[in-house]
């Protein structure tokens, strides 16, 4: 449980890469900072200014979510997968934003 997607399915370079596999890779960078941003926030020493540069980030890397998934067929629930967890750090940020967490 400690790899990555990309860490356990690496990519083929000799295949092309589909829209269905850049919004893996993205979704995977997503879960990732969203797991550093819970690591953060769960550090009584790290002060919310200082998580706000992952806090762009993460915001950032969702829009390329969105954007990458935005024509991935929903097979398997794979595009459903996507749209939950762009709604999901959406949420996450917008409670940052809100202050929430003050």
């Amino acid at each position: 449980l400690n790899k990555t997607v990309s860490e356990m399915n690496p990519a083929d370079p000799t295949k092309p890469v589909g829209q269905k596999d850049l919004a893996l890779e993205q979704s995977d960078r997503v879960l990732t900072l969203l797991d550093r941003y819970a690591g953060k926030l769960a550090d009584p020493s790290t002060s919310l200014k200082e998580i706000y540069p992952l806090v762009t980030r993460i915001q950032e890397e969702v829009d390329l979510l969105e954007t990458s998934a935005a024509d991935v067929p929903d097979e398997k629930g794979v595009g459903r997968f996507f749209k939950d967890l762009a709604i999901t750090a959406n949420v996450a940020m917008l409670k940052y934003q809100r202050g929430d967490f003050v």
